[in-house]
């Protein structure tokens, strides 16, 4: 018998991804370097959930209970988000609030990057969704001529 965990990281402002000076891939460029650290409340949620999941296991009559802890999770289970922040101002942004890029003219990002987190749920609708909304802007856009802000 086994039980998970879906878990709500809080954003950490200095979490981030940007490209290591050091590692190079096979082509010489630079790779991707995660940065990553908890909030202090992520882990007081996972202590309570994991005890939680132990009484519920033992009420149902689990025989051994093995908990498994933040600390040994490997990083493979986790939807990554909060890579290229949303916001109005490019200097603290990646993307405005269409998703189009403030550095790169005509560039639009709909992944999940844009998340400051995913409220412990898998984010595949909301990325769906939101790709339907600025794609919808898109289209509105070049039909009419509008100003893309």
């Amino acid at each position: 018998m086994k039980i998970g965990v879906l878990l709500h990281d809080l954003p950490v402002e200095d979490n981030r991804v940007d490209l290591d000076p050091n590692v190079k891939d096979a082509w010489g460029l630079p790779v991707a370097r995660i940065t990553h650290t908890p909030h202090s409340n992520d882990f007081a949620q996972e202590r309570w959930q994991v005890a939680k999941n132990g009484e519920i296991l033992e009420a149902a009559g689990a025989k051994k209970v093995i908990p498994v802890n933040m600390e040994r999770i490997t990083g493979n289970t986790s939807h990554e988000l909060g890579t290229a922040r949303m916001g109005n101002d490019a200097a603290t942004s990646v993307v405005d609030r269409w998703c189009r890029s403030h550095e790169v003219p005509n560039l639009y990002v709909f992944d999940a990057s844009f998340f400051p987190t995913a409220t412990g749920i898998n984010p595949a609708l909301t990325i769906m969704a939101n790709a339907w909304r600025c794609s919808d802007r898109i289209l509105q856009v070049d039909r009419h001529g509008w100003s893309e802000n």
